[in-house]
């Protein structure tokens, strides 16, 4: 059986050709698309995590010190806050610096100036009560 005639013409091959070209391009942009947007939405929401877990340490300190001010004070209200649920040291400098704009005074008091920055979340999690 022979093709029909059209289909030898030139006009049906460069239709073809730029059907299954704008097929591929529009399936890589669209892959392309959705893995950025995916990258981007988890970037957004470890920025929002560490940001609430942050807010949640520094108000639970600031509520400690205020509401138990003679049983909780500095390290100890520290560990009852949950410091020890911060990730990294960026984390647990600012809250300690949150916390030092809340109250006025550094939580670790004489101890901030020995603690070096880079050390200061392995600090943390060697305090007890």
């Amino acid at each position: 059986m022979n093709p029909p005639a059209w289909w030898s013409e030139p006009w049906w091959r460069w239709f073809l050709t730029i059907a299954l070209a704008s097929l591929v391009t529009g399936t890589v942009t669209g892959l392309v698309f959705l893995w950025v947007n995916a990258h981007l939405n988890a970037k957004v929401r470890r920025a929002a995590d560490r940001e609430q877990r942050i807010s949640r340490v520094v108000d639970a300190y600031v509520r400690t010190v205020t509401t138990h001010p003679i049983q909780y004070q500095g390290k100890q209200a520290l560990v009852v806050a949950g410091a020890k649920s911060l990730r990294d040291n960026s984390e647990v400098l600012e809250a300690l610096r949150r916390m030092t704009e809340n109250i006025g005074k550094h939580p670790l008091g004489g101890d901030a100036r020995t603690v070096a920055p880079e050390t200061m979340k392995s600090f943390i999690d060697g305090l007890t009560v």
